[in-house]
């Protein structure tokens, strides 16, 4: 699009941080910095298809045939008052999407709203592995941003999803970033795709919202059960033997030291292997105060905060978890789970780090450990030291992962010395370091040293 009308200049035009999401339609601090300051046509452009707000349609930035093409596709109309928005598009890493022009944290959301992308969105994206696959599919596609991904490492890939609206919005998506090899279709999670030869690769940020509310299909799903949930029960069956599904998700948590529990079960049902990594967890009262902060009236809030309350205690639900869950089919064998609580601070875009953690913590469960290691290529050895008496001495010395998710794994000389030597063989170290070293492992923190690929 004209003037540059990408996510990285709209995050310099409006002094955004890296880490902070793009700002809401209506958004008043944006609005005025962009109003103070001589316009240019990126910043009419992002007041206008971003903020949602109106601008004369005679502003010489804006020239009459990117004004013509605007009107043309439908994406604005033209009022008394100027150039009105119809839709919001949002860009998105390497895409444009278009999605409804309404701001999620309002009271006013259509049933049937098409969800532009958002932080789960941009977690999502960053986590699923971009090695060439031959089949991949999205689930709850929306505006189609996962699926539209995938086409570029995917030799097919397919987007579904419930709501007639969001199909439309995916595929004029597709058109207008000039990707023609995704398809869209209908489906109430998987229901319509009996019969689908297997996938390599499956993706779902589904309406994962627990409550009592069910106005809002892109947050409250259609009515037909936890949608997270049906998504991790129904769509392994899809999966091809190595295939992976990875969800962003969330579900309750009835027993405190099982905060997993709930997906661990739905794994031993699908026969998967499975890695859940818990990026958040909060309380009944905290979540649901979180989820209802942009109701301003303290009694319109206490009611539905007390209605959501209710719910819980319906359901024993004592906290709510949020995270990110893999499953990979166990294909006859002892199927094996493991928890991380992780951070998304700093998370960086996966270069097959959630591949390569699966391989490595099934190589651990089959007792098929490598026998030497080394530290894997891209991550670091951080040394934190003080300084006493004039005398610097090291404090803490732990390995960091610099892809995908942040793990870090303090280690002591001694085995960051074994790592640097790689050696002595694993099993010949004793029992402490033995464990810590397969810790590090299965983090993917180290990597076989045979393994070329590391």
């Amino acid at each position: 699009m004209a003037a540059g009308y990408r996510e990285e200049a709209i995050r310099d035009l409006l002094a955004l941080p890296e880490a902070s999401p793009l700002p809401p339609v209506g958004h008043g601090l944006s609005l005025a910095r962009l109003t103070l300051v001589p316009p240019t046509q990126l910043g009419l452009l992002t007041r206008l298809l971003l903020l949602g707000d109106t601008v004369s349609k005679d502003n010489e930035q804006l020239p009459g045939e990117l004004v013509s093409i605007l009107l043309d596709s439908q994406l604005v109309d033209l009022s008394p008052a100027g150039l009105r928005p119809l839709v919001r598009i949002t860009p998105f890493q390497d895409l444009l999407l278009v999605g409804d022009l309404h701001n999620e944290d309002s009271t006013e959301v259509s049933a049937d709203a098409v969800e532009n992308p958002h932080r789960p969105t941009d977690v999502l994206a960053r986590l699923i592995p971009r090695e060439p696959v031959a089949r991949s599919l999205d689930i709850g596609t929306g505006s189609g941003a996962h699926a539209l991904q995938l086409a570029g490492h995917s030799d097919t890939v397919l987007g579904i999803d419930v709501s007639p609206r969001a199909v439309d919005f995916a595929r004029f998506n597709a058109r207008l970033n000039g990707i023609n090899s995704v398809q869209f279709g209908l489906s109430d999670v998987v229901r319509v795709l009996e019969g689908e030869d297997p996938f390599d690769l499956i993706v779902s940020n589904p309406p994962y919202l627990i409550s009592p509310e069910t106005a809002v299909v892109y947050r409250d799903g259609a009515g037909s059960g936890h949608v997270g949930t049906r998504v991790l029960t129904e769509a392994p069956s899809l999966l091809a033997p190595d295939g992976l599904l990875v969800c962003l998700t969330s579900w309750g948590i009835t027993d405190a030291d099982d905060p997993a529990g709930p997906i661990q079960r739905i794994a031993r049902r699908v026969q998967c292997h499975g890695l859940t990594m818990i990026y958040a967890r909060r309380t009944a009262l905290d979540n649901a105060l979180r989820w209802n902060a942009h109701r301003t009236e303290a009694h319109d809030l206490y009611q539905v905060a007390r209605t959501w309350l209710d719910f819980y205690r319906q359901h024993r639900i004592n906290e709510l978890a949020y995270g990110i869950v893999i499953f990979t089919p166990a294909c006859g064998a002892s199927p094996w789970f493991r928890t991380e609580h992780v951070t998304l601070s700093g998370q960086e875009r996966d270069r097959g780090q959630i591949r390569h953690i699966m391989s490595a913590i099934d190589r651990s469960h089959r007792g098929d450990m490598p026998t030497r290691l080394r530290v894997h290529p891209d991550h670091t050895i951080v040394s934190i030291s003080k300084i006493d008496s004039h005398k610097r001495t090291t404090s803490e010395q732990f390995l960091r992962s610099t892809r995908g998710i942040r793990f870090a794994a303090e280690c002591g000389p001694r085995l960051l010395d074994m790592i640097a030597r790689e050696g002595p063989p694993l099993e010949s170290g004793a029992g402490v370091m033995a464990t810590m070293m397969r810790r590090l492992y299965e983090l993917g923190l180290v990597a076989d040293n045979g393994d070329t690929n590391g």
